[in-house]
């Protein structure tokens, strides 16, 4: 087996602690490890029952079950295990062992889980410190072999839970890996030349994904917000932002505000969204017809096609470096599962010059929710003046 697997992480196959963190960068091979290795032990132990987690529920069909079925293709396995495309499950044929896919985002589910014997945790910088103790109470009592959490992830940020827990100290019981993409000889020369490339058009990323170093993320536009389960009763209204997008997502964020606070939560984020889709997308939803809707003014015949659905949708006001300033006026609070909110706002940064000095412009990347949020602030809020509470870029 061990032939099949890329020599970096021989260790962490034989490994039995029962944290194995594969800190990595991009392409470096981490996932598909994870799934190699938990793939075999359902081969070749018995009394398996394996949780393969991500942050949320909707996002595993395309990733972590996509990576598990390739895996299988790779190795030739496809005749000794039976899928669940439905449920999105896993079934070795020769003795029974099971592995299950679920989100954090399914309380019920989680609160279901009976007696896993291991965990695969993706993305695992994307759980709150709550979610990942939550999943491991689970895992405990007496087993045939070893229990133990995989967890696999991007170093994006010294703020996040696995940094505090894994990486300020010393733990117990647990195995560090850290790998790079040179590590993968699969990967290719032109992925770690497309790497090299952002060492100066932006280095923080190029620390986090090419050398798979934490991020200090000093370059932060917005980096100071509080993470919250819901938003609560008492707001003073809602209202959302919406930045248009086909090839690049389309995303809706529901912005309350009461006072000096102001709440954060994903509506959708999704790619590939004519505006009938989206509008019926907005109506599953049931987004109010009476909240206001800010939208990006760029796409005026986009927003007439969503009034004429009934929605009170109106272009928003788009000064950039103004809007950033109104919404560094308020507190931030995000609701948890708006994963696509946190990471962005984890990477949200200025640009800088060639001496390094911070520009009034961000960077013009992976800022779809960014700017949706931006929109329905300055637009609604632009002549509030809250009091400032030290918030600086």
């Amino acid at each position: 087996m061990t032939e099949h697997i890329l020599t970096k992480y021989h260790p962490a196959f034989t490994n039995q602690s029962r944290y194995l963190m594969l800190m990595g960068g991009a392409g470096s091979g981490k996932s598909f490890f994870a799934a190699q290795k938990i793939l075999y032990r359902m081969k070749e132990e018995t009394g398996h029952r394996f949780v393969v987690v991500r942050k949320v529920a909707r996002t595993i069909r395309n990733s972590v079950y996509q990576q598990l079925k390739d895996v299988i293709y790779f190795h030739g396995w496809q005749d000794e295990f039976k899928f669940s495309e439905s449920r999105l499950e896993i079934e070795c044929l020769k003795n029974g062992n099971t592995l299950i896919t679920t989100g954090v985002d399914d309380p019920e589910k989680l609160k279901s889980l009976a007696q896993p014997t291991g965990m695969w945790v993706e993305e695992a910088t994307e759980l709150s410190a709550r979610d990942f103790r939550q999943l491991d109470l689970r895992l405990r009592g007496e087993t045939e072999t070893y229990l133990q959490i995989i967890c696999t992830f991007n170093p994006i940020s010294k703020k996040n839970f696995v940094y505090q827990q894994f990486y300020a100290r010393e733990p117990i019981n647990t195995f560090k890996l850290i790998t790079v993409h040179s590590d993968n000889t699969k990967v290719g020369a032109a992925f770690g030349e497309m790497l090299a490339e952002m060492k100066e058009l932006d280095p923080e990323y190029y620390k986090i994904y090419a050398l798979a170093e934490w991020g200090e993320n000093s370059n932060a536009i917005i980096y100071d917000y509080k993470i919250i389960s819901r938003i609560p009763e008492n707001v003073t209204e809602t209202l959302y932002g919406l930045d248009f997008g086909y090839n690049n997502p389309c995303a809706m964020v529901r912005v309350a505000y009461y006072e000096k606070d102001i709440y954060l939560e994903e509506a959708f984020y999704k790619r590939r969204l004519t505006t009938p889709a989206m509008i019926d997308l907005m109506d599953r939803l049931e987004i109010s017809k009476t909240d206001n809707i800010y939208a990006d003014s760029a796409s005026p015949e986009k927003i007439k096609e969503i009034q004429q659905a009934g929605y009170h949708v109106k272009g928003a006001e788009k000064s950039v470096f103004s809007g950033i300033g109104k919404v560094k006026e308020y507190r931030i609070h995000v609701v948890q599962n708006s994963v696509n909110v946190l990471n962005e706002l984890d990477n949200y940064t200025w640009k800088t010059d060639a001496e390094g000095n911070l520009l009034d412009d961000p960077v013009k990347d992976n800022d779809h929710a960014c700017d949706a949020i931006r929109y329905a602030i300055y637009s609604h809020l632009g002549k509030r003046k809250p009091t400032i509470y030290g918030h600086s870029g």
